[in-house]
C-alpha cells in the first residue's frame, strides 16, 4: 500500500494486524513518516502471531524498533526496511529464540554505522544495498545463509571492503551472490578470497561507453563453481543515445577458466565495446557454456531496435555452434 501526506500508518497497521493478515507492504511517497511501534505492539492484536512478510519503504524505524519487530512477530519470515534515516546500529540477534526470519533486507539507510547479525539459524538471504556512509558488518552463526546481496554504488562500501568482514565459513556457504557495482569503484584487485560454492552470480553494472568490464573478472574467477552468470548493464539515456557501432576488437583470452558455467545472461545490452568484450571473454572462459541469452537495452523503442540489430550482428558470427544463442 502506498501512503501520501496525511496518512495514518499506525491506524492502518492496527487495522491490518487486527485482521490477522500475513503480508504487510507499506511504501511512503513524498513525505517523512516516523513510526512508533512500541505503542502498537503493546496492544493485544491477534495479527502479531500471524504476520509472515513485512516491507517498509520510507518508514523511519530505528534500531530498537527493528528488535521489537523481530521479538513480537515470531512467525515473521521476511523483513525489508528501505530508506530509513533513523537506523544507526542495527542488531539482529536470535537471543536464544528460534526465529523464523529467512530473508532480511536493510537498504538505503543514509546514516547507517553498523549491522550485526548472529544466531539467526533460519536466515537464508541477506541484502544490504545503497548505504552512503561506511558501515561495519558483523555476521556470525548463520548456518543457513546462502544468499548475499551488496552494492558498490558508493566508494565507501566496495566489495573489497565488505568481503573481509565476512567470516570464511560464510564465504563457503554462499550459493547466490548479487552485486550492484560501478566499474571505476572496482579498479583495485579484490582480496584473495575464493567463493568456492557460489553457483549463481548476478551483477548489476552502471555502464558508460568509456568504461571497461575487465575489472569484473577477478570476482567471476573467484566463483570457481559458477554455473549461472547474469549481468545487467544499466545505461543512462543520454549515454545510450550517443553510442556508435563498435568493431570486434582483439582481446587477451583469460588464463583462468569457468569450467562449470552453463548459462550466461546479459540484459540491458546496448552493443558497446565493453559489453562485447565481456561476452567474448566469458565465452572463451566457459568451455561448457550451453546458452547465451541477450536482452537488448529498452530505454526507448528506438534504442531497443538499434541494440537488437547490434546484438544479432555481433553475436551471430561469433557464437560457437554448441551454444544456444537467444536474443529476446
Amino acid at each position: 500500500m502506498h501512503f501520501w501526506k496525511g496518512a495514518n500508518i499506525e491506524s492502518w497497521l492496527e487495522f491490518a494486524l487486527d485482521r490477522q493478515v500475513k503480508i504487510i507492504d507499506i511504501r511512503v511517497c513524498k513525505m517523512k513518516i516516523t513510526l512508533n511501534l512500541s505503542n502498537l505492539i503493546g496492544r493485544p492484536l491477534p495479527g502479531l502471531k500471524c504476520l509472515k512478510q513485512l516491507y517498509f519503504h520510507g518508514v523511519h524505524v530505528d534500531d530498537l524498533e527493528v528488535q521489537l519487530l523481530l521479538s513480537n512477530f515470531p512467525l515473521l519470515e521476511s523483513l525489508t526496511i528501505e530508506f530509513s534515516r533513523r537506523l544507526r546500529n542495527v542488531l539482529v540477534v536470535g537471543h536464544g529464540m528460534i526465529l523464523k526470519l529467512k530473508r532480511l533486507d536493510i537498504s538505503y539507510a543514509e546514516y547507517l554505522e553498523s549491522i550485526e547479525i548472529r544466531d539467526m539459524v533460519n536466515l537464508v538471504s541477506f541484502k544490504c544495498y545503497g548505504h552512503r556512509s561506511r558501515y561495519v558488518l558483523r555476521l556470525g552463526n548463520l548456518p543457513k545463509l546462502i544468499e548475499f546481496s551488496t552494492s558498490e554504488e558508493h566508494a565507501k562500501n566496495t566489495l573489497a571492503v565488505v568481503l573481509p568482514t565476512i567470516p570464511s565459513y560464510i564465504h563457503d556457504q554462499l550459493r547466490l551472490l548479487k552485486v550492484w557495482t560501478h566499474p571505476p569503484l572496482i579498479q583495485t584487485h579484490l582480496p584473495a578470497y575464493e567463493l568456492i560454492n557460489v553457483k549463481h552470480l548476478e551483477l548489476k553494472v552502471n555502464i558508460e561507453a568509456r568504461y571497461s568490464t575487465i575489472q569484473l573478472f577477478p570476482l567471476i574467477e573467484a566463483c570457481s563453481s559458477l554455473e549461472k552468470l547474469e549481468i545487467e548493464f544499466l545505461w543512462r539515456l543520454n549515454n545510450a543515445k550517443k553510442l556508435k557501432d563498435c568493431e570486434v576488437l582483439l582481446f587477451s583470452p583469460s588464463k583462468k577458466k569457468s569450467p562449470n558455467l552453463k548459462k550466461l545472461t546479459m540484459s540491458g545490452y546496448l552493443g558497446s565495446t565493453a559489453e562485447l568484450e565481456f561476452a567474448l571473454v566469458m565465452m572463451n572462459k566457459a568451455a561448457s557454456l550451453e546458452e547465451l541469452s541477450v536482452e537488448p537495452c529498452d530505454l526507448t523503442p528506438k534504442i531497443r531496435r538499434m541494440a537488437t540489430a547490434r546484438a544479432w550482428k555481433q553475436f551471430r558470427p561469433l557464437t560457437p555452434n554448441s551454444v544456444n544463442l537467444v536474443i529476446l
